[in-house]
């Protein structure tokens, strides 16, 4: 049987009747600018609200800023990207036992300082020095923490050290705070108004409410990221987020000019493939473990498996979704299946090895990076996409009556099979073995979510699950981690403050995975802790 497919975006689109007017949902759609004059006055609206959300922000942020110039006159705290001397801070590290080591760390940061500006006080805290460049006579402190750590060398501060430093070091002062906000707030704004621009000028008739609405809750945002860290010791989060905020708006942009559907990017995915395949040869080659793991996931400061697991997923659903009604309607014939080929139908070889080889191949890719964790869950991804799009009606997930969903595991047991249809009072589909309910698909779904529709998701649940039929919750975040199954084998674990933790959902017999801690506090953490 021949198979045409043909798309959306490959069919001229019929033109309005003439004097007619586009509508989208709220708002009428004039010709003038493409329609966007509404999205203009809402994103004065959104900037007006998030001007002041900016200012009030600014006004509280800055008020314990006032004397901070006059502390700078007094010695009281030092800029670190100011500092010419080590005998600038020396009167900051009377803390420390002897002269000798306060003129030794005093001169290791003025070096640091020297070799480029720093953007974080924490930044000194990752200072190392070697056992070797220490008088253990004159400097106590740092002999003995290199003594404990046992590796040779130690942080130039220790974690209470660097806490008890901080207060009186400064990275920025309130000058140049004032400035990366008004260039972090001039990017944010700017980035809304080039997207306006280009949708008038293309004119994109599309949903009015997107930008401003984006606007307001990036605004929120930026404001939020000005107050959450101090503004004059730590990173400038605020300017980073609206760097990303900017890019964000170009790919908006992207997404809503380039008609993907007329590219080759959503039909095979080929590309998320191929840059998937690269990141996992890149952790091969580079990558390191934590610690003294031998797993590699870490590279160039980052870990690019949920990056990686996310491009496989994009590749799997471009492909299913392109190729669906081929996998479904052209068997198999040309192997010498024999009396199997009753039982068992098989798609066209072109059409299933592509997927097939390539999840095969990350699954590789992922042993050798010894990272197993990733290849069960795109393993088990690739099971169920293959299974929705073969049109297999008892592996997928279905709603139920309460606004819930469950997930359908019938495969190739026909038993199973049986005991659904005589819950479900279908006598008529008793008896279908796997071949028989693959052909029946368009038939077989529609009556199961019917079915499914009709009842409550606990109520199929004990129903069906007093039948054996492999049937499961699809379970929200809250019911996840209060589901006694999870607890009982030790995913959701408690923390030390009481909290639902999600733990490591794998067990160990030989080398159990840690309970999850509570997180560190700034500065936490010993040699090896965060400090910043």
């Amino acid at each position: 049987m021949g198979v045409t497919i043909s798309r959306a975006a490959e069919r001229k689109p019929q033109p309005p009747p003439r004097g007619s007017r586009g509508r989208i949902p709220g708002f009428d759609i004039d010709r003038r600018g493409g329609g966007r004059d509404r999205e203009a006055a809402l994103l004065a609206l959104s900037g007006a609200v998030v001007l002041c959300c900016i200012l009030y922000t600014w006004l509280a942020v800055s008020r314990p800023l006032a004397d901070t110039e006059g502390r700078l006159e007094r010695g009281e705290v030092v800029n670190l990207n100011a500092v010419s001397r080590s005998g600038d801070l020396l009167p900051l590290l009377a803390f420390l036992d002897t002269p000798q080591e306060r003129s030794f760390v005093a001169d290791h940061i003025r070096e640091r300082v020297s070799a480029g500006t720093l953007d974080n006080v924490g930044e000194i805290g990752h200072i190392r020095v070697q056992a070797s460049e220490i008088d253990p006579p004159r400097m106590p402190g740092l002999s003995a923490r290199i003594r404990a750590s046992g590796r040779g060398s130690a942080t130039l501060l220790s974690a209470a050290q660097l806490r008890q430093l901080k207060p009186r070091l400064l990275v920025r002062t309130p000058a140049q705070f004032r400035k990366t906000t008004l260039l972090g707030a001039a990017l944010l704004f700017a980035g809304f108004l080039l997207a306006h621009l280009v949708l008038r000028f293309r004119r994109f008739r599309g949903d009015l409410l997107l930008l401003p609405l984006l606007l307001l809750l990036s605004g929120l945002g930026f404001a939020l990221m000005m107050s959450l860290r101090d503004p004059l010791r730590d990173l400038p989060l605020h300017l980073r987020f609206a760097l990303g905020v900017l890019a964000g708006c170009a790919l908006f942009l992207a997404g809503a000019l380039i008609d993907l559907e007329r590219t080759p990017l959503p039909r095979r995915g080929v590309w998320a493939l191929g840059l998937a395949a690269v990141l996992s040869g890149l952790l091969i080659v580079f990558g390191a473990g934590p610690g003294g793991s031998d797993a590699k996931v870490n590279f160039l400061g980052f870990q690019p498996v949920e990056l990686i697991k996310i491009l496989i997923a994009l590749f799997l659903a471009g492909y299913f979704a392109d190729r669906w009604e081929l996998l479904r309607e052209v068997p198999e014939r040309r192997l010498p299946l024999g009396k199997a080929s009753r039982v068992l139908t098989l798609p066209r070889l072109e059409y299933a090895l592509p997927p097939l080889v390539a999840i095969g191949t990350v699954l590789f890719f992922f042993f050798l990076q010894k990272d197993l964790g990733p290849a069960l869950v795109l393993a088990g991804l690739f099971l169920i996409l293959f299974s929705v799009a073969r049109g297999r009606p008892g592996m997928a997930p279905y709603a139920t009556a309460d606004g819930r969903y469950v997930f359908l595991g019938i495969f190739s047991e026909d038993h199973f099979w049986d005991a659904l249809c005589r819950a479900f009072d279908l006598p008529d589909y008793v008896g279908l073995n796997m071949a028989d309910r693959a052909a029946r698909a368009d038939e077989l779904t529609p009556a199961l979510a019917a079915r499914f529709a009709a009842r409550d998701r606990d109520a199929v649940l004990a129903e069906l699950g007093a039948l054996g039929v492999p049937i499961a919750p699809i379970l929200s975040r809250e019911e996840a981690l209060a589901e006694p199954h999870f607890t009982v084998r030790g995913v959701i674990a408690r923390g030390p403050d009481g909290d639902r933790r999600v733990a490591h959902p794998i067990r160990y017999r030989n080398h159990p995975a840690r309970a999850p801690g509570r997180p560190p506090q700034v500065g936490e953490g010993g040699e090896g802790g965060f400090a910043d």
